[in-house]
């Protein structure tokens, strides 16, 4: 499963003990972006059709991310910053009382396939994000997302293989009305890791 690859930092935001990642990478702005990730039965059953378009070498762009809702787009920032962005998200979910998440069925358009989100609760969990954080001098803006949706495959689709194919995958193996945990919270692309901050 791909979470089962992610690597988690610990609560005050410093890299976990034997990383490789060197004091120059520490020094320069993170790439970070606020992401809703599913859990339950429907995240597990994305963390497998991922798993299985891998494991058959068969990966679109789509498979270089966590399954995901991207609820801001990437933004920069020093790693200093970390720890109080960590807090800042921390309390937009305890403002935003939570609401129910829609997931639309599996649908393919050109170059892309996934399901689309419907879900006030996380619009507005992020727009308080955006709203109570301290820009300083240098930051670019946290941008917010209106089209919520989970990409399970998009881009250059492999030789031999079309949209039709991963869509037929997919259909097979997720389930759009499984119980889903949605979770919100700071992740951090590093080269090909990817950390979430707690």
């Amino acid at each position: 499963m791909f979470m089962s690859m992610t690597r988690f930092v610990a609560d005050d935001g410093q890299t976990p003990a034997g990383s490789t990642v060197g004091n120059a990478a520490m020094r320069s702005r993170r790439e970070l972006i606020l992401y809703a990730t599913p859990g339950g039965e429907f995240g597990e059953a994305c963390d497998r059709f991922f798993a299985e378009v891998a494991a058959s070498g068969r990966s679109t762009t789509a498979q270089s991310y966590p399954p995901h809702v991207s609820l801001t787009g990437f933004f920069r920032r020093p790693p200093v910053a970390v720890e109080r962005l960590t807090l800042e998200v921390q309390a937009a979910i305890a403002a935003a009382p939570r609401g129910p998440v829609a997931v639309d069925p599996i649908a393919r358009r050109e170059g892309w396939l996934g399901v689309e989100i419907k879900s006030d609760w996380l619009l507005e969990l992020a727009s308080l994000f955006a709203a109570r954080h301290r820009l300083e001098h240098g930051d670019d803006p946290i941008r917010l997302k209106d089209w919520l949706h989970l990409s399970l495959a998009y881009g250059e689709f492999p030789v031999g293989t079309g949209a039709q194919d991963y869509l037929d995958q997919a259909q097979a193996t997720i389930a759009v009305n499984a119980p889903a945990r949605w979770s919100v919270g700071l992740w951090e692309r590093r080269d090909s890791d990817w950390i979430r901050h707690r």
